[in-house]
């Protein structure tokens, strides 16, 4: 036996627990009208999920709750508890026992369990369609409902079937799948709508990536760039700086030697300068003028000794004899000529202008003595002449003219001495002008070295300032170009080739970098992490949602495939178990009316649908839709349709019916309240031997009044209920019974 108990708690009449335990095919529920039997088929109902309270004899939730009597009070909470066994795992679980439970309360809280945990009411519905039992009344009937599967619309009888059949589960993932698909499709939607509004941001930002992909390229060319101009720029700077220390020691060195020079040809020259100042000059040559004068006076008196002489001469006839005056004498004038020869001498060693004016003073004096002494000499010959005789006299005569021979030759010599100093002095003059002139060409190289200094200190400014925007370039290149743009090489790497190239390479690779520097600050060189950064998070984003759309697409796909497969399955196995239907209700047909027959139709229906608004009658949707209809025809009479038959008619075909949709699926149980209360005694007896055939597949729980039916039961259970409005449960076993009554 599938079904074991069935426990109650608060549910309606039954206040207090109660169990029935099923433990025969066929169970008879007995009792008095009102005493709670059919609340027994309604705990079926209810335990096994179903929603409708009014199917369950209710307005509200809380009807389904005890709700007092004089003597009780009333309850809060209500309970129900199925319980099946699961060894032949009938059921998808893992139990060799399953209790399904269903708890309600005041508060309208709704509660599900299976072996007391709690689960959703779509767990349990999946567990028991599995089993081939569910909330429709293929399996469960209801007083008063046992046509209710002919009165049915053909889709509702469509549904009770595909219930039957255990086709709900299919309904279920069709309609969950459903769900997904429209939800996988809302889904889609919003990734597309989201995709759209991020493909301007995605757009712009790839615009702004091959910007920066481009900054990039150039940066490598900027860098490649700066490694060559850099090296060479930095052995250049080297060498310049270098080559300015050199040529500054050399020039510093030239002028050095031309300050030396200049100050021993001023030193030379500051002596004759000094006495140039003071007219020593202009007085040496007034001197030497003077002293041309005096030789030419000298020479005039000369001319006047000679003449002398010559008279002296032509007197010497005469004179017979000359009384020897007094002469200067010979010793003293070769004293005189000593000395004067001893002074020229030194003043000629000496190359000294103060010493040669003194030399001149000299012979000045010399030659004023001279003088004096030959006038003197002279007067005392015309006084001797006046004095003595003439021979006297001529003797004295000749001896002055020897004297004056003797003097003339001193003069001469005088004269060489007063040429010899006079040229001294003229060369001294040349000394001085060239001591001049070069002294003027020291200072024009001197000039010349400080113009070629500052010259220099220009190119070291020019050094300085290169340097200076080197490092700028540096620092920029670095910010710009990264650091691959400042890993140049060291002087000593840099080819010859490159440092002695013009200087217009180089002025050129600096034109092409500051070029690429602009390209690239218009390309937006600044900020291009963050704009990576966000181009990345948004192609993540983008590539995200492109996957996103994909796996929808597939799961929409996939749910699409897994809709047409459920369907077909669906359709497949219904008309299988239509058949196996029909073949069934035909024969429990035959059985009930001695003949005939009887089957289902696939019919088609037209169904408008408003939804939840009323909507213009262009606007209402029509869809088709499925259903079965009943078609019979009785062995004895001619009936057109359904409405036509009687009430037990109605009846019988209703179990027929019901009793053949049980034989192609047979549910664990079947609960049929009331349903053989039409049934004559000839009826009820071939009721009851369908009972016994159903009962060989499935437990029956059968509500009834019958006496034959009571007889194939195999316990009866009685339901009373006292003055509290309590249902009670008694329970009879009919074979114990009949052993007692033996």
């Amino acid at each position: 036996m599938i079904l074991k108990r069935l426990e109650l708690s608060g549910f309606k009449s039954f206040a207090k627990k109660s169990v029935l335990e099923f433990a025969t095919p066929i169970t008879a529920i007995v009792g008095p009208n009102g005493s709670g039997k059919s609340n027994i088929v309604e705990a079926f109902r209810f335990v096994l999920g179903e929603q409708s309270v009014k199917s369950m004899r209710g307005k509200r939730t809380d009807d389904l709750i005890f709700n007092g009597s004089k003597s009780t009070g009333r309850l809060n909470r209500a309970r129900v508890a199925v319980v099946f066994d699961n060894k032949k795992r009938v059921f998808n679980a893992d139990f060799d026992e399953i209790s399904i439970a269903r708890e309600i309360h005041r508060d309208s809280s709704n509660l599900y369990f299976i072996n007391d945990t709690r689960v959703r009411l779509k767990d349990i519905v999946e567990l028991l369609s599995a089993a081939h039992i569910g909330t429709s009344a293929h399996h469960i009937i209801a007083q008063g409902e046992a046509d209710r599967i002919l009165a049915a619309r053909s889709t509702e009888r469509k549904e009770m079937i595909e219930d039957a059949l255990g086709l709900r589960i299919y309904h279920f993932k069709i309609a969950e799948s459903e769900r997904k698909l429209v939800k996988t499709q809302e889904n889609m939607a919003q990734v597309r709508a989201i995709r759209e509004e991020l493909a301007p941001r995605l757009n712009f930002l790839k615009k702004q990536m091959k910007k920066l992909e481009r900054a990039h390229d150039l940066k490598k060319e900027l860098a490649a760039l700066c490694q060559e101009y850099f090296a060479i720029e930095n052995a250049f700077i080297r060498g310049e700086k270098e080559r300015i220390d050199i040529e500054r020691r050399k020039i510093e060195d030239e002028r050095a030697r031309l300050d030396r020079e200049i100050a021993e040809l001023k030193k030379g020259i500051e002596a004759g300068g000094e006495r140039e100042r003071n007219g020593e000059l202009v007085e040496l040559s007034q001197e030497l003028s003077r002293v041309r004068r005096e030789k030419e006076e000298l020479s005039r008196e000369m001319g006047r000794l000679e003449g002398i002489i010559q008279y002296e001469s032509r007197r010497e006839a005469v004179l017979s004899s000359e009384k020897e005056g007094d002469t200067i004498p010979r010793a003293h004038v070769e004293e005189i000529r000593r000395k004067l020869q001893g002074f020229v001498d030194k003043a000629l060693g000496t190359n000294d202008l103060f010493m040669m004016k003194e030399f001149l003073e000299r012979i000045r004096d010399l030659i004023y003595n001279l003088a004096r002494s030959k006038g003197s000499e002279k007067k005392e010959v015309i006084e001797a002449s006046d004095s003595f005789d003439m021979e006297k006299t001529n003797a004295e005569l000749r001896a002055r003219r020897d004297d004056l021979e003797r003097k003339r030759t001193e003069e001469e010599e005088l004269r060489e001495l007063f040429s010899a100093a006079e040229r001294r002095i003229r060369e001294e003059e040349h000394s001085i002008r060239e001591g001049e002139r070069l002294l003027f060409e020291k200072m024009t190289e001197r000039k010349s070295a400080e113009a070629a200094f500052d010259a220099l200190h220009m190119r070291a400014e020019n050094m300085k300032r290169a340097e200076t925007s080197f490092e700028d370039n540096l620092r920029e290149a670095a910010v710009l170009g990264g650091k691959e743009a400042i890993a140049f090489r060291n002087p000593e790497d840099v080819a010859e080739d490159f440092l002695r190239e013009p200087r217009s390479e180089q002025d050129a690779r600096a034109k092409n970098i500051e070029r690429i520097k602009i390209k690239i600050e218009e390309f937006g060189a600044g900020g291009g992490d963050d704009i990576i950064k966000e181009y990345e998070d948004a192609k993540e984003r983008d590539a995200f949602l492109e996957r996103e759309i994909g796996d929808l697409e597939k799961s929409a796909e996939t749910l699409g495939k897994l809709l047409r497969d459920l369907s077909e399955k669906l359709a497949s196995e219904f008309e299988n178990g239509l058949a196996n239907i029909n073949k069934e209700f035909q024969h429990f047909f035959e059985i009930m009316f001695g003949g005939g027959t009887a089957r289902l139709l696939i019919v088609k229906e037209l169904k408008r649908k408003r939804g939840d608004m009323e909507l213009p009658e262009e606007d209402e949707v029509i869809r088709e839709e499925t259903g079965l209809s009943v078609e019979i025809n009785h062995p004895r009479k001619r009936i057109r349709g359904l409405e036509a038959l009687s009430g037990g008619e109605r009846t019988l075909t209703s179990l027929a019916l019901l009793f053949a949709v049980s034989q192609v699926h047979p549910p664990p149980f079947l609960v049929l309240d009331e349903t053989d209360a039409a049934l004559d005694e000839t009826n009820s007896a071939k009721y009851g031997d369908m009972l016994q055939t159903l009962a060989k597949r499935s437990e029956l729980i059968i509500i009834t009044h019958n006496r034959e039916t009571m007889a194939r039961a195999g316990v009866l259970f009685g339901i009373t209920m006292g003055q509290d409005a309590i249902s009670k449960i008694l329970s009879i076993r009919l074979g114990e019974a009949e052993e007692i009554a033996e």
